[in-house]
């Protein structure tokens, strides 16, 4: 399969929350922000503005808008958090060889992660939600399976014991969404980052398209 028709198929949008397990400061946050655009903090994020929601009952909170991806103080679905929503510059752009939409999904989860660490915020790793945001186009084609089948392979490969990945309720004003919960002590967010950094073991990479 050709680049420009691998494209055409994935989700362009991909958004991973991980809830705090403690309240957080917005404020101190907001500070913190500002700092990142500055130093421009992230490397490869061009990192832009911050967009305050906070007086939207259940919103995204505070943005820090970046051209390729944004991260969020998310205070919807009744549960604070963070997330880190991928927008484009997909890094499998200029790598043939395995599957693209679990490289894709590997790229968010590995960005929210870091992100949580650098920030410093009180996160709980055992449960994280994952949206593909290019709704009607994925529900159109029923990719639903596939993408949790995705989500429970790039998160199984962390190694970690009692994993349940499984589809969030469907709602058709929202986007497709995938919820993943390790069973028992998760720890915080940041400690899976040297999990997620690591590469594949070479027997559990997926095969190369052959198309």
């Amino acid at each position: 399969m050709s680049r420009d028709a691998r494209e055409e198929i994935l989700p362009h949008r991909i958004k991973a929350k991980v809830f705090f397990s403690a309240p957080v400061d917005l404020e101190e946050i907001t500070l913190v922000f500002n700092q990142w655009i500055r130093e421009q903090r992230l490397d490869g994020h061009l990192l832009i503005d911050i967009a305050d929601y906070r007086h939207v009952p259940g919103g995204p909170g505070v943005v820090l808008v970046g051209h390729e991806a944004d991260i969020a103080i998310d205070l919807g679905d009744g549960r604070p958090g963070l997330a880190y929503i991928r927008k484009r510059s997909w890094p499998d752009a200029d790598r043939p060889d395995g599957d693209p939409l679990r490289l894709r999904i590997r790229t968010v989860l590995g960005w929210l992660v870091r992100v949580a660490a650098e920030l410093r915020s009180p996160t709980d790793g055992s449960e994280i939600w994952i949206w593909f945001q290019d709704r009607l186009f994925l529900r159109q084609r029923d990719q639903t399976p596939a993408l949790v089948e995705a989500v429970r392979f790039e998160l199984g490969l962390l190694g970690r014991e009692g994993l349940d990945v499984s589809a969030l309720e469907a709602d058709s004003r929202r986007a497709v969404g995938v919820s993943a919960r390790f069973w028992g002590d998760g720890g915080s967010a940041a400690q899976l980052l040297p999990l997620l950094a690591a590469p594949p073991p070479e027997d559990q990479r997926p095969a190369p398209d052959q198309d």
